[in-house]
């Protein structure tokens, strides 16, 4: 039943008797169980000399409770009185306090670790690829196709078929009045514009066709 409160405990008041020695020998074996439970040396523990009111009957001294708390890597400690309430109340709010330190070193821990990991798959993470083998993703989305000297095929089909194409919308001026160009293919194999000549507007100002 000991075992089962200590491995649920998360602090410790380890009390003995300044009016009985054997009660502070048997606290030397309780934190040692304590801490082998735990499985750990970083438990929250307060030791208590209880009873410091009965003067006739003390057997510790105070001496006796330091040195123990000094073996122990300066575990805070107290001499208390239940019958006066002398010291009750900051025995407990020390190991309290020790408590919520730990926890939240605990927490902090455990936040690092989650960042720490986000980083690291953030690192290994694959970039999307836009290039592909025999091909190249363009601005529209598609796949062009690439012959052996890495030329658009799909632009190498268009120049061969010849014809006209439409060219892009003409920019109009303040009172509209802008034209729609064409593109004929001449004998080198490019285009020309053809159509309403589209370089300057009425008001002087260059305009263009996208083709």
């Amino acid at each position: 039943m000991r075992e089962l409160y200590i491995k649920s405990g998360k602090g410790f008041l380890l009390v003995y008797s300044v009016t009985d020695e054997n009660s502070l020998k048997e606290l030397l074996a309780l934190r040692e169980q304590v801490l082998r439970i735990k499985d750990s040396d970083n438990v929250p523990m307060v030791l208590v000399g209880n009873k410091c009111d009965l003067e006739e009957d003390r057997v510790l001294s105070i001496e006796d409770g330091v040195k123990v708390s000094q073996d122990w890597g300066l575990v805070p400690f107290y001499e208390t009185s239940a019958m006066y309430k002398t010291n009750v109340d900051e025995a407990f709010i020390d190991v309290v306090r020790q408590i919520m330190r730990k926890e939240a070193a605990i927490s902090a821990e455990k936040k690092q670790q989650k960042e720490k990991q986000k980083l690291e798959q953030f690192g290994n993470g694959s970039q999307p690829q836009t290039e592909q083998s025999n091909g190249v993703v363009g601005n529209n989305g598609k796949k062009n196709a690439l012959d052996s000297n890495g030329n658009n095929k799909n632009m190498q089909k268009s120049e061969q078929t010849g014809g006209t194409t439409e060219g892009g919308a003409g920019v109009s001026n303040g009172g509209g009045g802008g034209g729609v160009g064409g593109a004929t293919q001449n004998s080198n194999g490019r285009f020309k514009q053809s159509g309403p000549d589209l370089s300057t507007n009425k008001s002087g100002s260059k305009c263009c066709t996208i083709m």
